[in-house]
């Protein structure tokens, strides 16, 4: 990359090469993000493919709640213990996915 910037600014001028280094370095960001995504679907599906219990949202439950009326109904039914016991397993399941993508990897 170095090389390029520096080719690029005997060539084009300064102004080029400053351009040409801004979408260099947005290109690492996203090789970086890419990176990161690839990791986390590796993650998730080897987590898929193994044996297991594999808690899944309760029927009826789906995130994000997009209404007013979607909250009203799940708030009518958080009450219920078996619900949150099902959302207190799948909440540890993302906690597990984020602690071993993103943290494991930032270290």
């Amino acid at each position: 990359m170095l090389y390029l910037c520096i080719l690029c600014s005997i060539a084009a001028g300064r102004n080029s090469s400053i351009i040409l280094l801004r979408v260099l370095t947005v290109l690492e960001d996203v090789k970086e993000t890419l990176r990161i995504h690839g990791s986390l679907l590796q993650f998730v599906l080897r987590q898929l493919s193994t044996d297991g219990d594999h808690p899944d949202l309760p029927d009826g439950v789906h995130f994000p709640l997009q209404s007013e009326a979607k909250f009203d109904e799940f708030e009518k039914r958080a009450g219920d213990t078996s619900l949150q016991k099902a959302l207190v397993s799948f909440t540890k399941i993302l906690i597990e996915i984020f602690n071993n993508v993103f943290v494991s990897k930032h270290k």
